[in-house]
């Protein structure tokens, strides 16, 4: 369930005479060599994605990072200072002339730095963090905004521009900052619980996600005494900035040992390095609730990444046996890259869907987990046709499902409709897309699922008329209007079926909304059943706009008086 790209992204190997640096603003390994004299080479996720450019050897780099667009680079090989070059125009022999700046706090350390924007760039430092502007073409650096705070360590989201700043003597506060618009907006600190004073948190053990909309921090928590307490606690970050995170999930790892996590399709992907194998826990299927937080267990349990067949490398670097799975040189970036810097790979890690159909035993649960995923329209609608097929699904299943697609498909209608001011407020805070389920449209339901189903000589007809009439009903309930296919389709279903007062109920009590094609097929069933004929006319009536195709019917069945009458009475 969980496959490597098909294409490997190929640098060349740590070694003795390069180094290594990966610039998460850019998903780009840089692989210099020299100290950027002889080369630096900055590759993508796509193998057509290279940089290259040269600097000159002024000692040992520590750090480098390409602002977005990659028109400037920064590079630290100093404790308290940065220097930048610009790219722009330059030949890949050509050395560009450097501009340098130093932290504003004094005997400060760099731990890091964070390009923020294409003229923005964050020092984070030891005694706090340090917002500035970089003009290229002047080479000037102007400092715009401090916060002192002392930190250990740091954690980068680009996404939504937030850094998560580590203090306290074990690490474990945590103190998030919304950096936008050359202001530094900080959020209230917490204080991670490791369920020990001795143990320490770690820069490795902390990961900030994107996970249904919201924003998560999620923190890995050891147990070296007993493998159940191992667990992932996430905590929410709160569109407000004046309140605080809170932890909302916690997700139950059953393992001990070296742990790594990728966020895909809103899925946490725990990699475990141990037994390598891997499981998947997604915080909208399944959980306990206590009272504080909802606890969770994988949906999908030990899995291992699988090696695609057709594989397109360079030579340097292929899936040969030597190419070691969950090896211990593996390092994950966000969203989905892994990284050997010992081979000298990097490739991509995706969730393949279809596996999910066999590995879930509960279906309600498979199909709530593909309503949740952005590719799978097609395979869910696959899933259900299927499962109603084969009647694996109560009517209280059906009607479950029934009302999660409604849900869906209702939230989608209203979207573009009306967008509250805090809404609006709060994407500018933290600018995510909005998640959106699986939108399945009444076209879909009708053409994929049950319209083909009737044509099944195998299929239980009186089973889906109920299905038929349970989506009808969640539509209804959310106030969405039924469109006159699935009415029309029900009818002839229910005439199939030869359920003829189940069908005379639902036209009496106006279940079936009115429409001239249905009134016409009620007629072609009077011959099955003798009151569908007045209740056609009763339908023809009510649209008000069927005088001549009435008077016509009347006359057919040689009921002289009452077409004579008809027009009369319909004034």
């Amino acid at each position: 369930m969980l496959e490597l790209s098909s294409e490997a992204v190929t640098f060349e190997a740590s070694n003795s005479l390069s180094e290594i640096f990966f610039d998460d603003v850019n998903q780009k390994i840089c692989t210099v060599r020299g100290n950027g004299a002889i080369g630096v080479v900055a590759r993508g996720p796509s193998p057509r994605d290279i940089i290259t450019f040269r600097l000159k050897d002024n000692g040992k780099i520590k750090s480098m990072k390409l602002a977005p667009g990659c028109g400037t680079v920064a590079v630290q090989r100093e404790t308290s200072r940065v220097d930048f070059a610009t790219l722009k125009a330059l030949g890949a022999n050509v050395v560009p002339k450097e501009f340098s700046q130093s932290c504003k706090m004094r005997n400060a350390t760099i731990l890091g730095l964070e390009w923020i924007s294409k003229v923005e760039v964050l020092f984070v430092t030891n005694q706090g963090i340090e917002l500035y502007q970089v003009n290229s073409d002047k080479e000037t650096v102007k400092l715009l905004k401090t916060y002192n705070l002392s930190i250990i360590w740091f954690v980068y989201y680009p996404k939504c521009r937030m850094l998560i700043a580590s203090s306290g003597s074990n690490g474990t506060i945590l103190n998030p900052f919304l950096i936008q618009n050359g202001v530094i907006a900080r959020i209230p600190r917490f204080d991670v619980d490791l369920g020990s004073s001795k143990l320490k948190l770690l820069e490795r053990d902390v990961t900030v996600a994107a996970i249904y909309g919201n924003v998560f921090i999620l923190v890995l928590r050891h147990s070296p005494r007993d493998n159940n307490l191992s667990d992932i606690v996430m905590y929410e970050i709160n569109s407000d900035p004046a309140q605080c995170a809170l932890m909302t999930h916690s997700l139950t790892l059953g393992q001990s040992g070296q742990f790594a996590m990728h966020v895909l399709d809103s899925l946490i992907v725990v990699h475990h390095q141990t037994t390598a194998r891997s499981m998947i826990f997604d915080i909208r299927v399944g959980g306990v609730f206590d009272g504080i937080a909802h606890t969770h267990r994988p949906v999908v349990d030990n899995i291992a990444i699988a090696v695609p067949n057709n594989v397109s490398t360079d030579p340097d670097c292929s899936y040969e046996p030597d190419v070691e799975l969950y090896a211990p040189t593996w390092v994950v970036f966000p969203p989905d890259l892994i990284i050997d810097a010992k081979v000298g790979c990097m490739w991509r890690i995706r969730v393949e869907l279809a596996p999910a159909v066999e590995i879930f035993k509960d279906n309600c649960a498979l199909v709530q987990f593909l309503l949740h995923r952005r590719t799978a329209k097609r395979l869910l609608l696959t899933v259900l046709r299927s499962l109603i097929q084969d009647r694996a699904l109560t009517l209280k299943d059906v009607s479950t499902v029934f009302d999660w697609l409604s849900d869906a498909y209702a939230e989608h209608l209203r979207s573009g409709q009306k967008k509250s001011g805090d809404a609006l407020q709060a994407r500018l805070l933290l600018p995510l897309e909005p998640f959106q389920s699986v939108v399945i449209e009444q076209s879909d339901i009708f053409n994929h699922v049950f319209y083909s189903l009737t044509e099944e000589q195998s299929m239980d007809k009186k089973y889906l008329v109920d299905c038929m009439l349970q989506y009808l009903l969640s539509l209804q309930e959310r106030r969405v209007e039924a469109q006159p296919f699935l009415h029309e389709i029900l009818v002839s279903s229910l005439a199939r079926c030869e359920d003829f007062v189940k069908l005379q109920q639902l036209l009496q009590y106006r279940v079936i909304a009115d429409t001239k094609p249905l009134a016409f097929l009620l007629l072609s069933l009077e011959a099955k059943h003798t009151p569908l004929l007045q209740l056609a006319v009763d339908m023809l009536a009510r649209l008000g706009t069927a005088v001549e195709e009435i008077v016509e019917v009347l006359m057919s069945k040689h009921r002289i008086v009452d077409a004579l009458r008809f027009p009369f009475v319909s004034l």
